[in-house]
């Protein structure tokens, strides 16, 4: 039984779980009014769009993904020191395989039908498949759930080596743990270089890009070596403000940069890459720091908190289907994604309370 401390304090990271994945509908919400194109990330494009959505995107996207897979790390390590291996790798696939198995088969294609119905107008579930691509099947928002599966597979396979390896880091003092994480951010950038991008992002192809799966997999390795280890997450508590100002002053450089240069997504720059790379492993870190020290445990916090992970899968072909459904509405772009916002929060949550009482009386049955 966990102890008052310990209780607050998975609470508070499960918490930052949460809010990761919350920030998903967020960022999605507000692709379709950025000012430069997402190509095959999101297709579709308002004819009204402002920069602030291009700014929230890339704030977002710097680190809402990088914590999801140091908070994966950290409990899938919690959970070897619960179960066996055989048992946690099971509980995995159910919890992780299931959802991606269901999301990708059932939900793709009801997000490509919004897709469509945005960009081409009214269009029927009967001429739907007449622009349904089967062989186009992507894992759409949930790629993430697939790498975790890889991920948690190889933890598994070598957790012997890699206690040993942090056991060797938690070993070491302030500077010498920061020193280490520049290592990764060093690596990192490298990897950025090597596939000509400014930012990383998801892979929704089966065999994702390796450069892709190498930089999540420096985050999930991170979160492995911070459980339960109260000199890190004490250095993180005494120093998340330090961490947000570097990660704010290299953002604001990185969007300096990208103003001044006039660049579009696919132009690479190194400056931007290595800015892009700081900026993320410091908000990282500054937001667990922050989460450790100013959260506080309510209801609605642990309501939101536990049904996250139902909303974020269910929430883009919601969103997509508003989505359709306000393409002709003569709005600004802040009133449009306002609108589509709570529109898919809302519809999301009903979901999950008509889903929480279904299965209520599943189980009593």
């Amino acid at each position: 039984m966990l102890s008052n401390k310990e209780e607050k304090y998975y609470y508070q990271i499960d918490t930052l779980r949460a809010t990761m994945l919350l920030l998903g509908p967020v960022i999605h919400s507000a692709l379709s009014f950025m000012n430069y194109p997402a190509g095959d990330l999101w297709p579709y494009k308002y004819d009204r769009t402002n920069l602030f959505f291009d700014v929230i995107v890339l704030f977002l996207h710097s680190f809402r993904v990088p914590v999801f897979f140091v908070l994966a790390g950290f409990f899938m390590e919690k959970g070897l020191r619960k179960y066996s291996r055989k048992v946690l790798f099971i509980k995995k696939l159910r919890r992780i395989g299931i959802p991606l198995v269901f999301g990708t088969l059932l939900l793709y294609p009801i997000i490509e039908f919004g897709m469509i119905n945005a960009k081409l107008g009214s269009v029927s579930i009967y001429d739907f498949f007449d622009y349904f691509d089967i062989s186009h099947y992507k894992f759409a928002h949930l790629w993430f759930l697939y790498y975790l599966l890889v991920f948690y597979f190889v933890h598994i396979i070598v957790s012997g080596f890699l206690n040993g390896l942090r056991e060797w880091v938690l070993d070491k003092n302030f500077v010498q743990l920061t020193l280490i994480i520049v290592a990764l951010m060093i690596a990192s950038f490298f990897i950025l270089i090597f596939i000509d991008h400014n930012a990383f992002d998801g892979d929704y192809a089966l065999l994702p890009h390796i450069g892709s799966v190498l930089y999540f997999i420096f985050f999930y390795f991170m979160g492995f070596v911070a459980y339960n280890s109260n000199r890190w997450f004490g250095y993180l508590r005494n120093y998340f403000i330090l961490y947000f100002i570097v990660g704010a002053i290299s953002f604001i450089l990185l969007l300096a940069s990208r103003a001044g240069a006039r660049v579009v997504e696919t132009d690479f720059s190194i400056v931007e890459s290595l800015l892009f790379v700081i900026s993320a492993y410091s908000f990282v870190w500054g937001f667990f720091g922050m989460f450790e020290v100013l959260l506080r445990k309510n209801r609605l916090v642990a309501y939101i908190a536990k049904s996250s992970y139902f909303i974020y899968i269910v929430h883009l072909p919601v969103l997509t289907l508003v989505l359709a459904l306000t393409v002709s509405f003569q709005l600004n772009e802040f009133s449009l994604f306002g609108i589509i916002f709570t529109a898919t929060i809302f519809i999301s949550y009903l979901l999950y309370f008509v889903a929480s009482v279904i299965s209520g009386y599943i189980v009593k049955d």
